[in-house]
């Protein structure tokens, strides 16, 4: 039926507009792209010419440039035409600034004609060998003068000496103008660097990148060519051409639209029709030329296809290589200019299919008008009257067959869609006291687990109650400040437990001449673990403070043996408990020359010292705990040692180097040492400071996986 009712409309949209439209985009697309094809041709054909002429003078300055070399190398290698140069004798010393020049030419008229040479100390004083490289520089004039002549782009030639011991310069200048200097000659060899063996070791010309000329001729860019003895490099010979003559060169070929540049392999501007000039202060760059939305693509060249015009986003860009140099002569243009361009030129034949296409879009308005669009405006006002339960009087409208069925379809479906409304509010009313029952029930159940969750938050505050309290507790048992600061010349703590309580705890003790101190590490964290280590600090107290028993490593002994016995973990217990302390325990005795007496004995805790005398060193101790799986009576090794005034002491549990990264990697005791030894001559408020920053830098956001004790003192 539907197929029946809008077969004539198909048959408008799919003759009228597809098979028009269709034609004439084919037509358009082919035009464009015969019309594109013909400009990149003509982009290419330009390009030649400039890069002909570029070419032209590149070429010329390499010629010059190896005749030169040609010239000046059979000078220096035939013993029998090595004669000094007439103006040899024309050069003078200027004693007050210890270097010679040849600023007195016998003619003034001569300055057309000849180099200026300046250098370093006295002319009679200089070796055999430099006079005659002078000698051979001295030579070259002619050839100077008529690249001049011959390639007036040329700014300046000059020779420079490998030993950067004189320069001679073409046209010439006074030395008050310009000579050579150290600042000078080391910026040369800055900029020509890349002429140097190390990077041309085939001893080929070579382009620098744009600099400002110290002469005072402004930015420009320079040949060069180096000259060998035999193995040995003895000078530079060079040749400036400034950014106002390579902008001559391009400025010939640009085009209407777009802009022609040439940029060097680092991407440096060296001819531009508006932003680049011999007279600017600062290099422009790649990037300067061109559009923000193709910069970071079209820098890297490397990526475009040479001697393709190469879209990208809303530009084409067009490059070729400049030959005998690392440029490239770029050309950048608005993709939508090109296009405005190709279409100026197909506009007629796309004029006349608009025309056309015109006419067949009036004859189908008029045509679907009477077919489509009335009877469908009538349909809407039937719809509107049915939704509206308002009759309306079909058989007076001038609708043509087609359409009538239509109306009497909406008709029906209009009746039909009144009853099944009605039917909809009965059920609506069922449903509505169904969910009304069904929301007291929700209601009732969300009253009951607001009820829970309110005594869940009651437990959780008095648990933490609780262990807010048993920390205070816990910390009140630790050194206090004012103890510390009195038994060390300053020392730092770095105490974070993984909970709220520890199982890591620090220790101090004063008895006669002697100040005990230790760090320990018990079984577990959290709660167990603060219960772990209130027992083993009172322990140690009874150990030292009233058994008094002095020696680290019988601390240690008897401390085991406490441990054990309080925690019932004897052969003949049935208690399933291997709860165990890692601990180190230092003595200091202070002698009376000023040093230190300082005996340690660990488990599975090592000692750190640091002195500028002594170095950075570690003592491991020994590598097993007190109590836990051992029950039998353990022994210690003791170390000791004397120590000058100053020397730093650490102990730290395993927390630090166990924490771990987003990539479960942990800092590792090797990292921790490095950074103990690499900061330990700072201040110990600055040695913590670098501790907690390195412990956040590697922990980010990841959860403390233990606790964490490190305790640093100073004699």
């Amino acid at each position: 039926m539907d197929t029946k009712i809008f077969k004539g409309y198909y048959r408008i949209i799919y003759i009228s507009f597809s098979v028009i439209f269709l034609t004439a985009l084919i037509f358009v697309y082919i035009q464009f792209n015969s019309r594109l094809d013909y400009e990149k041709t003509l982009i290419h054909r330009e390009f030649q010419q400039s890069i002909s002429e570029f070419d032209g003078t590149v070429e010329a300055s390499a010629n010059y440039l190896e005749s030169m070399r040609m010239s000046v190398q059979s000078y220096l290698n035939d013993a029998y035409s090595q004669v000094n140069h007439p103006f040899i004798k024309e050069i003078r010393n200027n004693d007050k600034e210890n270097f010679f020049h040849l600023d007195s030419l016998p003619l003034r008229t001569s300055e057309y004609y000849f180099s200026n040479v300046t250098g370093f100390g006295k002319i009679n004083e200089i070796s055999p060998t430099q006079q005659k490289h002078i000698n051979a520089a001295l030579f070259l004039n002619p050839l100077f003068k008529n690249l001049k002549e011959q390639v007036p782009s040329v700014a300046q030639t000059y020779y420079i000496s490998t030993n950067k011991d004189f320069l001679m310069i073409y046209p010439y200048l006074p030395s008050s103008v310009y000579r050579i200097n150290k600042k000078s000659m080391d910026r040369l060899e800055n900029l020509y660097g890349n002429a140097y063996p190390e990077q041309n070791p085939d001893k080929k010309q070579v382009w620098s990148s744009a600099y400002i000329d110290a002469s005072g001729l402004g930015m420009m860019v320079t040949s060069v060519l180096p000259i060998y003895l035999h193995k040995e490099h003895v000078g530079l010979l060079c040749i400036d051409l400034t950014l106002d003559s390579l902008k001559s060169i391009t400025k010939k070929s640009q085009r209407k639209y777009g802009e022609i540049f040439v940029v060097n392999s680092s991407n440096q501007l060296l001819a531009h029709p508006k932003l680049v000039a011999s007279s600017d202060t600062t290099l422009k760059t790649l990037a300067d030329a061109l559009p923000s939305s193709v910069n970071k693509v079209a820098q890297n060249l490397d990526k475009i296809p040479e001697k393709q015009l190469y879209k990208l986003g809303s530009y084409y860009v067009y490059y070729e290589n400049v030959p005998h140099t690392d440029w490239r002569m770029v050309y950048i243009v608005n993709a939508f200019q090109t296009y405005r361009t190709i279409f100026a030129d197909i506009g007629g034949t796309v004029l006349f299919l608009l025309i056309s296409i015109t006419a067949v879009l009036v004859a189908t308005m008029i045509y679907t008008r009477k077919e489509f669009i009335v009877p469908a405006q009538n349909l809407v006002k039937h719809i509107r009257n049915e939704n509206g339960n308002v009759k309306t009087e079909v058989e007076k409208l001038d609708l043509p067959q087609t359409w009538r069925i239509w109306f009497d379809i909406i008709s029906d479906i209009f009746a039909t869609n009144r009853q099944m409304v009605e039917q909809l509010k009965v059920n609506n009313a069922e449903l509505e006291k169904k969910v009304a029952q069904r929301t007291f029930q929700i209601q009732q159940k969300q009253e009951e687990i607001l009820t829970q969750h309110e005594a869940l938050q009651e437990q959780t505050r008095k648990i933490t109650d609780s262990l807010r309290y048993a920390q205070t507790i816990q910390e009140a048992i630790l050194p206090y400040e004012q103890r510390m600061k009195q038994s060390f010349k300053d020392y730092f703590i770095m105490y974070l437990p993984k909970d709220i309580v520890s199982g890591d705890f620090y220790w101090l003790s004063q008895i006669k001449d002697m100040t005990f101190f230790a760090v320990a590490d018990c079984t577990g964290h959290g709660v167990p673990g603060a219960f772990m280590s209130m027992i083993s600090f009172a322990l140690l107290n009874e150990v030292v403070n009233e058994l008094d028993i002095y020696e680290p490593h019988k601390i240690l002994s008897n401390l085991h043996s406490l441990i054990n016995k309080a925690l019932k973990q004897g052969e003949n217990s049935t208690q399933n408990n291997t709860d165990g302390v890692d601990i180190g325990v230092v003595r200091i005795i202070k002698q009376a020359n000023g040093e230190s007496k300082v005996a340690f004995a660990g488990a599975k805790i090592p000692f750190y010292y640091y002195s500028e005398q002594t170095g950075f060193n570690m003592v491991k101790g020994n590598k097993k705990s007190l109590s836990g799986t051992h029950q039998e009576d353990l022994t210690f090794d003791q170390y000791e040692f004397i120590l000058p005034n100053d020397t730093m002491l650490y102990m730290a549990t395993d927390g630090y180097p166990d924490q771990n990264d987003a990539n479960r990697k942990k800092i590792g005791m090797k990292d921790f040492q490095q950074i103990l030894k690499m900061n330990a001559h700072l201040p110990l408020k600055n040695q913590l400071t670098v501790l907690e920053n390195a412990l956040n830098a590697h922990q980010g956001k990841e959860e403390q996986r233990d606790d964490i004790t490190i305790l640093g003192v100073q004699l």
